[in-house]
């Protein structure tokens, strides 16, 4: 979503990623994101709007978020599970294409 959204406003083309060669890199490369967009990094204030968020999500909230962070059998948590992009149909039916069904 980021990615896209910086690609728009530098008017990159579909295939272009950011390839951050390493963590000092990657560092570098927000620090000119921010600049370019005009946005300044908190910390202070972006945990302050967390602990409020975490304060209004009642103990039910919370419980769901922590659940997001079990880690499988597989060695990745319920999060990064639900990341994967989704993969194409497949299956009988599959190749009609859209509004083609039965």
């Amino acid at each position: 979503m980021v990615i896209d959204h910086v690609r728009r406003c530098l008017e990159l083309a579909d295939d272009a990623g950011p390839d951050h060669g390493s963590s000092g890199s990657a560092k570098a490369h927000r620090k000119l994101v921010r600049q370019r967009q005009g946005v300044k990094y908190d910390a202070g204030r972006a945990r302050a709007i967390a602990a409020t968020i975490l304060e209004r999500m009642g103990e039910a909230g919370r419980a769901r978020m922590e659940g997001l962070l079990v880690v499988g059998p597989d060695g990745k948590s319920t999060f990064n599970r639900l990341k994967k992009p989704a993969q194409r149909a497949t299956g009988r039916g599959s190749d009609q294409g859209p509004g083609r069904g039965a």
